[in-house]
């Protein structure tokens, strides 16, 4: 079974007992318990599998969650800053190269013989 499937287990487990103790009767005392044991299973399952897996999660990301956000937006927001910062560097690509071919140039035209040697 899948991790995916582990956690989704558990999260249809939390779901029944939510609605259990939503709906909670004194009668009821026998399924509560049952879906108590059974979310606590669910866990402990689900915990005997984290060191199967190795993932990195970004402590802003994380923010953005508790925050109430949605965590596509934390992604659009990164994506775009990396836009920006690429774009700025391209920039900066272009002007060093404008700035070489300018500084050939003049050493072309002012050193010759120093230009060839380069070449």
């Amino acid at each position: 079974e899948t991790l995916e499937k582990k956690t989704l287990s558990v999260l249809d487990a939390l779901f029944n007992l939510a609605v259990t103790v939503y709906d909670f009767q004194p009668e009821s005392t026998p399924v509560l318990q049952n879906r108590v044991t059974d979310f606590t299973k669910q866990l402990a399952e689900l915990d005997r599998h984290k060191n199967d897996v190795n993932v990195r999660v970004p402590l802003s990301l994380i923010d953005y969650v508790d925050g109430g956000q949605n965590p596509d937006l934390h992604t659009k927001e990164l994506v775009q800053t990396l836009v920006d910062k690429n774009q700025k560097s391209s920039g900066r690509i272009a002007s060093i190269k404008m700035l070489s071919d300018e500084l050939k140039s003049e050493v072309a035209l002012n050193y010759p013989d120093l230009m060839k040697q380069y070449e």
